[in-house]
């Protein structure tokens, strides 16, 4: 048998009180004297204000935890799409070993997303997670984002290069990108388990 959600509970509760205030006006003799249909009108309407306005404020919470929620689920799926994309295992053609010398430099050439990061900046949803949260997902997402940019840029260098060369400059972004990626490793869980304990995100597998 299917429970009926929260905002069904409310609006019983709601239509229950109202029932059980009629019900007690109905029993007053006030009511059914004189001009009782002027009376019973102003009842009607002090009864509808009254249940309108905490209807009206605990639908607009609702709404927000509802929206703040999908947003966080949106924003989770995306961080679990780039914590993907740096699995070698799981992309092992787009692993690169690098050697230089005795320096061993690891990367994966693949783009990581930031569209729905994007998309919550631009529209401003992003201010539905609390301020803490907002700097290390900025954080997080710039990082992802200066990984694109060194990859294009040192994939552009390489296309101006002979075969099995390396530019010379490329290392330095190279390496970044390895301790990048070290870095958006550790800190992509943590926000995604943050994620998971503060919101209604459910873990993806």
């Amino acid at each position: 048998m299917k429970c009926p959600n929260t905002q069904n509970m409310v609006a019983i509760l709601i239509g229950i009180s109202v029932i059980i205030g009629v019900i007690c006006l109905a029993r007053w003799d006030y009511m059914w004297v004189d001009e009782f249909l002027g009376k019973w009108a102003s009842a009607i309407t002090i009864i509808s204000v009254v249940t309108a306005i905490p209807w009206y404020f605990w639908k607009k919470r609702q709404d927000e935890k509802d929206e703040r929620d999908k947003i966080s689920r949106n924003l989770y799926g995306e961080l679990k799409d780039g914590l993907d994309g740096l699995d070698d295992k799981r992309y092992p053609s787009n692993a690169i070993t690098i050697t230089k010398g005795n320096e061993i430099i690891f990367f994966m050439n693949r783009d990581l997303n930031h569209n729905i990061y994007d998309s919550l900046i631009f529209s401003g949803k992003i201010n539905f997670l609390t301020y803490e949260l907002q700097q290390e997902v900025q954080d997080i997402f710039k990082r992802i984002k200066d990984h694109n940019y060194y990859l294009k840029l040192t994939m552009e260098m390489e296309d101006k290069m002979e075969a099995n060369e390396i530019h010379p400059k490329a290392y330095k972004y190279l390496k970044w990108m390895m301790d990048s990626e070290y870095k958006l490793l550790k800190s992509i869980p943590n926000m995604m388990k943050k994620l998971e304990n503060d919101f209604n995100v459910k873990s993806i597998t």
